[in-house]
């Protein structure tokens, strides 16, 4: 139990870390990076089945350059990982889908976009129903309007 918690909060405390950094810029974010690093392996050491851990070191692997330790096909790996521990994780879904389109696999990313908004039991409803919904309907539009994908619709929101 004491392990659960650890995780969930060094989980927190490195989503918080790394939202900082986006706010600082990239050069002077840089020294964040090995303390979110850390936690997150500090998560996964602890647990390594935490869904929510394995979506954020393949968060990183996915953003960072490789001379700073980005590796695409590593974060492939860690975001299926986790949704293999946590199916209905529309977080990771969503990660997962933006990876897909930053290597141009615009047909796996259109799948997963349309399994974040067809998502019947989401692990987290509020993130979920705030923002995740709404982020893979603005990138399946964009992914259409642009040729990417077929333009065959895209669901409402309930």
């Amino acid at each position: 139990m004491l392990h659960f918690a650890i995780s969930a909060v060094l989980v927190w405390l490195a989503i918080n870390i790394g939202r900082a950094a986006e706010v600082r810029g990239v050069m002077r974010a840089l020294p964040l990076v090995n303390t979110v690093r850390e936690a997150s392996e500090t998560v996964l050491r602890l647990n390594p089945a935490n869904a929510e851990g394995l979506i954020l070191a393949g968060g990183l692997a996915a953003e960072m350059p490789g001379f700073m330790g980005g590796d695409r096909v590593k974060a492939e790996a860690l975001f299926k990982r986790a949704l293999e521990v946590d199916p209905h994780l529309t977080g990771g879904r969503l990660e997962l889908a933006r990876l897909y389109i930053a290597t141009r696999r615009y047909r796996e990313a259109e799948r997963e976009l349309r399994r974040v908004l067809g998502e019947t039991a989401p692990t987290d409803l509020p993130r979920w129903t705030v923002s995740e919904r709404a982020r893979a309907r603005t990138l399946l539009v964009e992914l259409q309007e642009r040729g990417r994908v077929p333009a065959t619709g895209v669901p409402e929101a309930p």
